[in-house]
């Protein structure tokens, strides 16, 4: 939905810092360390798949492989996730914690994957590290999210193929961050007082291909995104028919409300799948029909 761009720390750079805050248990601190050419492998691969829009290609680890699962060199699972949870994300670990509030400084306090409707308050793993603990600190794999989009969005949902792919704010073709697909209808109601409502769907660009096309449909679901915009719409429309009917005492045509009350905050906005877009876009389109 939102593109996250600056991203200035390498994988390698986040590993170095988070083994350096490894402090009395040399065991734990040599496996890794063994382990990091073999590592800097994966990571090479998540990076090219996921600008290839094929992470889902990445095999997660099963149940029946156990509760902690030997990876590559002997290093297990319960390892990888310690790596996250105890020497990347921890304040008593300030080097590598720097790391984490820069990255999730970069999405400007904007969920990029509800267009920026709620705000971040962690970083995600778009491939959650329960299945796919080699990934734990990987900084292209770490999404700044709310919590709406954490917990009841993405969640730990595995997608089994590129179809079922959410949008990678990192990684995805630009296509998704730049060209509009979500639009929106205003529907008026027969109930007196009722201002009606914005009602949200997906129309992708004929040109895209059926992968793309589901996923930005998945995205949609997935995130709520038809009932999160309606709701944000419904809090303005109120003022913006007020606003017309203002400006209507003084001036009837309906083409001068629209250019100044509607085209102009429409031209400001740059994201073309913002909530706001859909919202002008609707109204203009719904003012030019009526007589």
């Amino acid at each position: 939905m939102i593109r996250i761009e600056g991203l200035e720390f390498s994988y390698s750079e986040v590993f170095d810092t988070c083994l350096a805050g490894v402090n009395g248990n040399d065991e734990l601190k040599e496996c890794l360390s063994n382990n990091k050419e073999d590592l800097d492998i994966a990571v090479a691969e998540y990076i090219d798949r996921g600008h290839q829009g094929t992470l889902s290609s990445i095999a997660p680890l099963t149940s029946d492989m156990g509760i902690n699962p030997i990876l590559l060199n002997g290093i297990t699972k319960k390892n990888l996730i310690s790596l996250y949870s105890y020497y990347f994300v921890k304040k008593s670990k300030p080097n590598a914690r720097r790391i984490y509030d820069k990255i999730m400084s970069l999405a400007n306090d904007k969920c990029p994957f509800c267009g920026g409707i709620g705000k971040p308050e962690n970083l995600d793993h778009y491939l959650a590290k329960k299945y796919f603990p080699q990934f734990s600190i990987l900084p292209q794999n770490l999404i700044p999210s709310c919590r709406d989009c954490n917990m009841g969005g993405k969640g730990q949902t595995l997608a089994a193929t590129a179809a079922e792919q959410v949008i990678h704010p990192f990684l995805d073709h630009e296509k998704f961050f730049n060209e509009q697909w979500i639009f929106a209808e205003y529907q008026p109601s027969d109930v007196d007082n009722d201002q009606g409502v914005i009602s949200y769907y997906v129309n992708p660009p004929e040109y895209w291909c059926d992968i793309d096309k589901s996923r930005v449909e998945l995205h949609f679901l997935a995130f709520n995104l038809a009932e999160v915009y309606s709701l944000q719409a419904a809090e303005n429309l109120n003022i913006i028919f007020k606003q017309i009917e203002g400006v209507r005492k003084f001036c009837t045509n309906d083409e001068k409300i629209i250019a100044s009350l509607l085209q102009g905050p429409l031209g400001e906005i740059k994201e073309p799948n913002h909530w706001r877009k859909g919202f002008f876009q609707a109204l203009i389109n719904y003012l030019s029909r009526v007589d």
